[in-house]
């Protein structure tokens, strides 16, 4: 086989492999509103501190989507730092881990749209149900939430959830009223 027989040939493969991937996974839906809930009128804050973690549940339609950011509704009255992550559904909680989001470089004293980032393509499954969780490191965190439970997006679910163990374990109460404020894009 010549050189140039040789590189077309990887070229099929390359392509052909490319093709197959592109049909395993069905169409992508990229950068639209998934879930969100901003625009309501904020009527408090939860609070999250080292001891307890925060957490709001999406839903996907019938594809799968490319998560691209979350923008969360908050405040960081005690400056510090957070972990915010995706996880799948553990049964009306926060399950396994899915991804790590990318920090903002700062975070307001009051209420603010807050986003958060992905550092490499996060794939979310469709008609699954995710969560996101605001694990503070230090420091404290306030999270708006609305009397409003309406929302917009396929995915808007509105049920949250708070963990009151310092270690994220299975002391999780899930709530369906007064949803926690957050963008899924």
């Amino acid at each position: 086989m010549t050189r140039k027989n040789s590189i077309r040939l990887r070229r099929r493969c390359v392509g052909a492999a490319a093709v197959a991937f592109a049909g395993s996974i069905g169409s992508v839906s990229f950068a639209e509103s998934l879930a969100s809930n901003l625009e309501n009128q904020s009527a408090g804050t939860e609070t999250a501190s080292d001891c307890c973690a925060m957490a709001a549940s999406f839903t996907t339609d019938d594809v799968v989507h490319a998560l691209s950011s979350i923008t969360l509704l908050l405040a960081s009255p005690i400056p510090g730092s957070a972990v915010v992550t995706v996880h799948a559904d553990g049964g009306l909680e926060p399950g396994q881990l899915v991804a790590t989001l990318v920090a903002p470089g700062a975070y307001s004293p009051t209420p603010a749209p807050t986003a958060f980032g992905v550092a490499s393509p996060v794939a979310l499954d469709a008609g699954t149900t995710y969560w996101i969780v605001v694990a503070p490191e230090e420091g404290e965190f306030e999270w708006s939430w609305t009397t409003d439970e309406t929302g917009t997006g396929t995915g808007y679910t509105g049920t949250w959830a708070q963990n009151l163990e310092s270690d994220l374990g299975a002391g999780w109460w899930s709530h369906e009223r007064y949803p926690l404020q957050m963008a899924v894009t």
